[in-house]
This record gives structure tokens, sequence and C-alpha cells, in this order.
């Protein structure tokens, strides 16, 4: 096993949640039983995260044949969602 670095842009983020096998593909052959319930997948504010309305594009790729997939983006520096919170 190889490992490259690689620079995430906005594009390559769209292609990781659409590509085959990518994390759309892996929640719903995970996760048949959620198919009619709202899924909500967490997100940090990061450029290529929310970058070229990546948002509005996943959810409408995702949210098709019955699923209901949203991307919820997280506040910067909220202390609601700081998952480091946790570990107190």
């Amino acid at each position: 096993l190889q490992i490259v670095p690689k620079n995430i842009d906005a594009n390559y983020y769209y292609h990781l949640f659409t590509m085959p096998s990518g994390v759309i593909e892996s929640i719903k052959m995970n996760m048949p039983w959620i198919k009619n319930e709202i899924i909500i997948i967490q997100q940090d504010c990061a450029r290529p995260h929310i970058g070229s309305n990546n948002v509005n594009k996943i959810e409408a790729f995702a949210s098709t044949d019955g699923w209901n997939i949203k991307i919820c983006t997280q506040p910067p520096q909220s202390p609601d969602v700081n998952i480091l919170d946790l570990y107190q």
C-alpha cells in the first residue's frame, strides 16, 4: 500500500461522495433499513466541503429513490457541535 498526498478541492470532495463505493453508495448499501428516514451527514465548513455549491449537489445526488440525505454544515468554532467537548 502506497500513500500518496492529495490536495482536496471542491470537485474531488464531491467525487468522494458520488463515486461508486463512495460515501452515498456505502450508506445506501450498508444501511437499507433507514431508507425512509432523514439521514444527516455533518461536515465542517472547510472550503472544499461547501465550495462549488457542493452541499446542494450532493443532496440532489443522494436524495433519489426514496432516500432523504441532507448535509449539515457546522458553524465555525461553534461550542454546540465541537466533538472535542465530548471527551471531557
